[in-house]
């Protein structure tokens, strides 16, 4: 959290987050791509990185916009599983939609840490736009077909990426401190 400032843990995150912000769902795999490198993590990283939504949910709005008017030509995003899309607007109706309701990332482990995610992706089911994109682009889809088959390939990368992220922004030094309560900034 180098470039974390407060007292609070929420505070902390905010400062992170002004120094390395998410992918936000909505940009291009080209951006994703761009975003990442900016940071000095590669395409293998991202795709790596991406595969921790095997566990976890997402809220409604957050892919909505793939099952719902996704373009002129396609109600539905055309690189998702028809079916599995349809089955999302159940949960989350474009009308009178309960904000609080989400949809698990993984739609067939989704409380383990494996490499179903890729599977997934390969078969359409990638709930966000910017997981499924993965799937489908050029430069991200032979990284998802060798974690997908190969989990501990998965994991390696996995780790590897982690560990190159946790050393962004990171500060050293007089310009850092070794905190005595995670949750919160020393003195």
């Amino acid at each position: 959290m180098g470039c974390a400032k407060g007292k609070k843990r929420w505070a902390g995150f905010q400062g992170f987050k002004s120094c390395w912000k998410p992918p936000s769902g909505k940009q291009k795999n080209s951006q994703l791509i761009s975003l990442f490198k900016s940071k000095g993590l590669s395409v293998l990283d991202m795709v790596a990185l991406s595969g921790g939504h095997t566990i976890g949910f997402s809220h409604c709005m957050e892919f909505m916009p793939g099952i719902y008017s996704y373009n002129k030509t396609f109600d539905i995003d055309p690189t998702m599983n028809q079916d599995y899309a349809l089955s999302l607007r159940g949960p989350c109706p474009r009308k009178n939609l309960d904000p609080t309701v989400v949809a698990l990332n993984d739609v067939t482990t989704a409380f383990i840490f494996d490499n179903a995610y890729g599977g997934n992706l390969q078969k359409g089911l990638g709930l966000l736009s910017t997981d499924q994109m993965l799937g489908v682009d050029s430069l991200t889809r032979p990284y998802v077909n060798i974690m997908a088959r190969d989990q501990q390939i998965f994991f390696n990368y996995f780790v590897k990426a982690m560990i190159k992220m946790s050393n962004i922004g990171v500060k050293t030094g007089s310009n850092g401190e070794i905190r005595s309560d995670c949750g919160s900034f020393n003195g």
